[in-house]
């Protein structure tokens, strides 16, 4: 079976550092084996914000150009070689978003309910009432027209679009069904933000890797939302990506890395 043979970084902690304490805590590469067949390519919310108004861009306008270039320079060459080699390649953009795309790809025979019951508790009008009231202390007179815009106008970039060949989801059920679907084991995570929709989505980081999967990070096909304290030097982007290695949520890796492991694969077999 065709394999990637992938150089990937992990945190080394606790007893595997003489003496151990956490200045040993060094990351740590090494050899990881992903079955071409077993290994999906997940890209999550990569949005074209460039016909947004600048005041109501998702995470500011610096953050949108620093994405954009992120996904031409870095994202693009990894989904190219991810398609060519035949990785099982899977859109996590949001429903609404995957609403625009239903017809020029591939889905789930229908998308899927949210599976588990319903929580009696806090009371459904609670959590309602929390999510506005956060919403609107993020975006404060923005939040409605941003809230229209981000269900009606939002579109992924059109360098990395859905193909005939791609999956796109509405649901987690919905990746799990695919992933069962086409056997998937391992998935390499790029997209945005990586501390908010790349960990937290249906379908994302958090979430596949808690249910048993494999996840590789690309380290550079991906970028926090920043703020006033962290911009100057990328401060969440770092802190979230070693939190992703230290918790053993997911190895990361770098595009270069993934590039030169599908360039790498035997496909006499194949």
């Amino acid at each position: 079976m065709p394999t990637l043979s992938l150089t990937a970084r992990c945190r080394q902690m606790m007893f595997v550092s003489d003496p151990n304490v956490e200045s040993n805590f060094h990351p740590a590469e090494r050899a990881i084996e992903l079955p071409v067949a077993q290994t999906g390519f997940v890209l999550v919310d990569i949005w074209d914000a460039s016909d947004l108004p600048d005041a109501i861009k998702p995470g500011g306008i610096s953050f949108a150009e620093r994405a954009g270039a992120i996904t031409r320079e870095r994202i693009v060459p990894a989904l190219e070689a991810a398609r060519e080699l035949g990785l099982t390649v899977i859109h996590a953009p949001t429903a609404n978003v995957s609403e625009h795309y239903r017809e020029r790809c591939r889905v789930p025979d229908a998308p899927t309910a949210e599976a588990g019951p319903p929580r009696d508790w806090p009371p459904a009008e609670n959590r309602a009432a929390w999510s506005e009231e956060m919403w609107e202390a993020r975006y404060g007179d923005y939040g409605a027209d941003l809230r229209k815009l981000m269900h009606d106008a939002t579109r992924i970039l059109p360098e990395v679009e859905p193909i005939e060949s791609d999956w796109i989801i509405f649901t987690s059920e919905d990746m799990h069904q695919i992933c069962r679907e086409q056997g998937l084991l391992n998935l390499i995570y790029v997209g945005f933000a990586t501390n908010m929709c790349l960990l937290f989505k249906p379908g994302a980081l958090w979430e596949m890797s808690r249910a048993g999967y494999r996840c590789v990070v690309l380290r550079d096909c991906t970028t926090a939302v920043e703020n006033a304290d962290s911009i100057d030097g990328l401060w969440q982007t770092r802190a979230f990506v070693d939190w992703f290695e230290m918790q053993a949520l997911a190895y990361t890796a770098t595009s270069d890395d993934f590039l030169a492991a599908c360039a790498g694969v035997d496909r006499s077999g194949a």
